[in-house]
């Protein structure tokens, strides 16, 4: 999991336009996240940037349907076929295809790192 680059949630709407860490810094102020300006889309953009930190927290736990967040697959078993994999010629696991081994849909991985800062955010 990325290292977190970003004041950790609980966000807070203070002044109807600044979007500020809930907790006080060391100097008693709220620290400000961002500005939200005022506009047609106010509401939307101020409701989607507060509910950033529990979108990436919902995000991290998504797992692989596919391989249940191991990031391996049972195969089947090249010398008799069976796929129940409780016997003797057992071949073992190999990695997920669905999530390429990461235990997340390529999706999911993509906006944690996006969401996290390990992929450059244009702009």
């Amino acid at each position: 999991m990325s290292e977190t680059k970003h004041t950790p949630g609980r966000w807070i709407l203070v002044n109807g336009d600044e979007v500020c860490h809930e907790h006080e810094d060391s100097e008693g102020l709220l620290p400000t996240v961002c500005t939200v300006f005022k506009g047609d889309d106010f509401e939307g953009n101020a409701a989607l940037i507060l509910a950033a930190p529990d979108l990436l927290a919902a995000l991290q736990q998504v797992k692989c349907p596919a391989c249940n967040g191991k990031g391996t697959r049972h195969k089947y078993c090249s010398l008799c076929g069976d796929s129940t994999f409780d016997h003797e010629c057992n071949d073992g696991d190999v990695p997920c295809d669905a999530c390429d081994g990461t235990g997340q849909p390529p999706y999911v991985s993509a906006a944690i790192a996006k969401a996290t800062g390990a992929t450059k955010v244009e702009g």
